[in-house]
């Protein structure tokens, strides 16, 4: 369920991405003023595993700042989202308390 919603919300930025790219086509005030290869995003809570999500897989997104995030290593499918290369992210060792 988890993996689905994230698969979403990554889809609907994606999304945003394109009609963002259509405005810098086609907008006559904006065209040619959107910089779409250095996107940012900045994420709170879901929207800050959103934003993670996001940074590994879509490569206009070049930098993210997420606030009360952490990843979710008990939610489906996987501890980690996986870099560029598709590869899973390497397991962390807990904290030393």
């Amino acid at each position: 369920m988890m993996a689905e919603l994230f698969e979403q919300r990554t889809e609907d930025l994606a999304g945003v991405i394109a009609e963002l790219a259509a405005l810098d086509r086609d907008h006559p005030v904006l065209r040619g003023h959107l910089d779409l290869d250095s996107i940012g995003l900045l994420g709170h809570s879901l929207g800050s595993i959103t934003a993670q999500a996001a940074l590994v897989r879509l490569p206009a997104v070049r930098t993210a700042a997420l606030f009360n995030n952490g990843l979710p290593r008990a939610w489906e499918p996987f501890g980690g989202f996986p870099d560029r290369s598709g590869r899973a992210a390497p397991e962390r060792r807990p904290a030393r308390r």
